[in-house]
Formats: C-alpha cells, sequence, structure tokens
C-alpha cells in the first residue's frame, strides 16, 4: 500500500506559507511515501522544487498544478515542461475546461475535480461534471473543506460514480498530511503514480486513520 498527499501549496503559490525545504521535513517527518506539489497555476516556475528529490527515497515527490478553469479548479498531473507554454498560454487567463481536459488527455495525463462544493464562490458549488468528458476522480476529502462540504463531495462522488481522492489542501506546514490518499498498491514512480489514479483502487483518509489504524483493515 502507499500513503499520499496529493494536494500540497508551497510559496511557489501566493497565498502559502510552505517553503520547499519545510515540504520535504514535514513530509519525511510524518512518514507518508509521496508528497504532491500542485501549486496555483506554477509549474515551470517551481521546477527548482526536483532538487529534493535525490535526498532519499522517501518520500517521492511528484510536481502538479491546480489550475482555475472556467468551470472548476482541477490538479493535473503528468504535465511536461512545455504543457504550461504551448497550451495554457493560448487559452487565456482562465481557460475553458473542457479545452483543459482534452489536452490533458492527449498527454496521457489525469485530472482531479478539486474541492467541490466548497461553499465560497459558485464556480466551484454545485457544477455537473458528468457533463465534461474525461474527469472521473473528485477529491471527496480535502483538508480545507468544512465536513458539511466534504461529505457533500463524498455522497456526489458516491452517487455518480467518481473515484476519490483526499487531500490536505496545505498552505501552512502543519495541515501537510490532514487528509490522504490511501492506495491499494504499491507506488513507486511518477508513471505508477498516473497509472494508479486511473485504474487502481484508492481510498480517502485521515491523518488520524493513517496513524492511528490498522492500514491493512481498510475497505477499499
Amino acid at each position: 500500500m502507499t500513503v499520499a498527499d496529493i494536494h500540497v501549496h508551497t510559496t511557489y503559490s501566493p497565498d502559502s506559507t510552505i517553503t520547499p525545504e519545510e515540504l520535504w521535513q514535514r513530509a519525511q517527518k510524518i512518514g507518508i511515501d509521496i508528497i504532491c506539489v500542485t501549486d496555483h497555476s506554477a509549474f515551470d516556475e517551481n521546477v527548482g522544487i526536483e532538487s529534493l528529490k535525490s535526498r532519499g527515497k522517501k518520500p517521492l515527490l511528484i510536481r502538479g498544478i491546480e489550475l482555475d478553469t472556467t468551470n472548476s479548479e482541477l490538479i493535473i498531473f503528468g504535465l511536461k515542461n512545455n504543457f504550461w507554454k504551448e497550451l495554457i498560454n493560448d487559452m487565456g487567463v482562465v481557460p475553458p475546461v473542457e479545452k483543459v481536459i482534452k489536452a490533458v488527455n492527449e498527454f496521457n495525463g489525469v485530472a482531479i475535480w478539486s474541492h467541490p462544493f466548497r461553499d465560497y464562490t459558485v464556480i466551484h458549488y454545485d457544477t455537473d461534471f458528468k457533463k465534461i468528458h474525461g474527469v472521473n476522480i473528485l477529491e471527496g476529502l480535502n483538508g480545507k473543506n468544512s465536513k458539511e462540504e466534504n461529505r457533500t463531495a463524498m455522497e456526489y462522488a458516491k452517487e455518480y460514480g467518481y473515484k476519490i481522492t483526499g487531500g490536505s489542501d496545505a498552505h501552512n506546514v502543519h495541515d501537510i498530511g490532514k487528509c490522504l490518499t490511501l492506495f491499494k498498491e504499491d507506488v513507486r514512480t511518477e508513471e505508477e503514480f498516473i497509472h494508479a489514479l486511473k485504474s487502481s483502487d484508492y481510498v480517502p483518509i485521515t491523518y488520524e486513520d493513517f496513524k492511528g489504524k490498522d492500514l491493512n483493515l481498510i475497505t477499499f
């Protein structure tokens, strides 16, 4: 099994106080297997974080992006360094969600609907992604959502057959690992991570689950 925090922001996001060094140290301290950097609309910009990978086998550090679109925010993995310049820049400041999903599918990446039903703006509320081809993963357990918002997301995901992830959405170091994704299989590389998101079994868990339960007893 593999435990991952797939939604974390660093100081490359304007609203986060987590430095790359703090990200690495915290992820090592709590003992998770994968930590994902998903800065707001920044991919080429935070490429220097890759240097942290050389410090040991765990955690595996994976860079993605959290991208605001016309219909919601998406967490995207599998980006190539030219994606932003060649595609996003041609789409405008807030690109059309259909074009983004089409591009993600073309480079065999994966997109996750992040923190749905967060009730601070209509752009994240009551969006029906069943009408948009290419997204079948939903973040059902988000560390910054209220309990009610997470419950609504989980119920929606189960009703419409979405795969469900968990992520801390950490913007300060102490929130890293607050919500996590438990994969049934061992995930050792970024390629395996993307494949697992598409095809493996996984469930969202809390930090308390991770530290306080026998993970082998969790039902997928």
